[in-house]
Parts: C-alpha cells; structure tokens; sequence
C-alpha cells in the first residue's frame, strides 16, 4: 500500500459501530476521536467514507430505522395474531429493563430528545422513521381489528402513534432503571385503554 492511501475497511461494519455508539452515548458526546476508536479506521477513510461526524450520524439514524424496520416487520409476520404481535413489541422494554437486551432506549427517540427543534436535517430523519414504525403498528392494529381483538370502530392510526410512542417511553424508562415489573405493569394499562 502506497503512503497516504487510505485503508480499506468494511464501511458497513464501521457504520454499525457508530450507529451502536451513537446509540449509547448520544450526538454531542460523541467525539470524532471516539468514532474512530469504535470504527477501527483512521481520518482519511473517515472522511473519504462518511465525510464528517454529521453524515456519519444521519447515516446511522437511517440504518436503525432500516433495522428496527425489519425486525418489526419480522414480529408480525411471525405473530399468530395483531394482539400477539403487540404484546411482543411491548416486552421489548421489559427485556431490556431486565438487562437480557441492552438498555440505551431508542436510538430515535434518544436522537429527538437531544437535538429535536435544534437540527432541522435530523428532525426529519426522525420524523421519516416514527412515520415507517407507526405504519407498521397501523398494519398490526388493522389486523387486530379483523381479529377481533379491537373495537371495529377503532382509529388505527391514532392507535399506532399511541403505541410507537408508548414503546419510546418505555424504553426510555428502562434506560433509566426503571424495573421490568413497573414496566410491565404500564404495558397491561397501555393494553386495556386499546382493548377498552
């Protein structure tokens, strides 16, 4: 390899490592230096790559969406039931306040909270992705329906935003300790005002 070229590396790899630390630490504590620690690459494949610390954390808000996405998806196609699909994604906080999943919250929720009104770029990067996760809820409430586990009359709509930012919360609280049964008691009450 000739002096000054830069190293080859697995860009996707890198990406999901500072996608998990971003995740964990947050926009503005995240230093570049920390990036390339977690990454494992040097500046000028850094900014050959990813070009700077913006691009590579609107990046990494576009892989977990793509993740989360997928995963959600995966849930209900694998449901017996939109009401069995629900439940699972509503244990999810339940499994991380009980440290069997890593608690850092959601990494989109994390990111609105920190840097929401102040980052018009990243508003709407999380805006796109709440709007891909709740037509994903709105699918498992249309089934429910057809189910009959909801109301006919119920607004599948309001209920899939109810339930993305439920799950939010959730796990927002579990990062912050809160216990898998305090957790898990929220999540019967978030269940009956949908069943009710």
């Amino acid at each position: 390899m000739s002096p000054g070229r830069p190293r080859h590396f697995d860009r996707d790899a890198a990406l999901e490592s500072a996608m998990h630390l971003f995740w964990g630490k947050g926009y503005n504590a995240t230093s570049l230096d920390d990036l390339l620690r977690a990454m494992g690459i040097g500046r000028s494949s850094f900014y050959a790559a990813f070009r700077s610390k913006e691009a590579v954390f609107r990046d990494s808000i576009l892989l977990y969406r793509k993740r989360m996405a997928e995963d959600l998806s995966d849930r209900l196609g694998r449901a017996s039931s939109g009401m069995d699909f629900i439940r699972s994604v509503l244990e999810i906080p339940v499994s991380e306040a009980g440290g069997r999943l890593p608690a850092n919250g959601c990494l989109i929720v994390n990111t609105a909270g920190e840097l929401g009104g102040r980052h018009p770029s990243f508003d709407r990067e999380v805006i796109a992705a709440l709007s891909t996760f709740e037509t994903i809820f709105r699918r498992a409430v249309n089934r429910a329906k057809e189910e009959g586990s909801f109301a006919p009359n119920t607004d599948a709509s309001a209920a899939a935003t109810f339930l993305s930012a439920s799950l939010g919360g959730l796990r927002t609280l579990a990062k912050s300790g809160a216990s898998p049964q305090k957790i898990r008691a929220a999540t019967k009450i978030m269940l009956k005002a949908l069943c009710g």
